[in-house]
């Protein structure tokens, strides 16, 4: 993590409470986590995925919304699907099963693409 962007990120996150912007307190906080997590984006100060899940973490603690509406984007039932088929992946590959599982096919179908399609 680079500290140098973060401190800027909060430096730059704190310019729509300097300025007399006429929006309500709420809005200027959400603009204030929209410009923090670009500040933290552009400089890649910390890995991207983690600043993403940053997002919904600043607007439950700062915000009136609550977890489940902040986490809500995250976990559509076809992110979730994926996510799942993105972890049975790994762990095949961790442990060698997609090897394992090629090989069986190959032995029973032969090893050129014509016989195995």
């Amino acid at each position: 993590m680079k500290k140098k962007f973060l401190i800027l990120g909060i430096l730059i996150a704190l310019i729509p409470f300097l300025l007399n912007l006429t929006i309500a307190n709420e809005a200027k906080i959400v603009f204030s986590i929209t410009l923090f997590i670009a500040t933290l984006w552009l400089t890649e100060a910390m890995p991207l995925w983690l600043t993403a899940l940053l997002v919904p973490v600043l607007l439950t603690l700062f915000t009136s919304s609550n977890s489940k509406q902040a986490f809500e984007p995250f976990f559509d039932p076809i992110i979730v699907l994926l996510f799942g088929g993105f972890i049975l992946a790994v762990a095949l590959q961790k442990y060698k099963l997609d090897l394992r599982i090629a090989h069986f096919f190959i032995n029973i179908f032969g090893n050129t693409p014509k016989k195995f399609l």
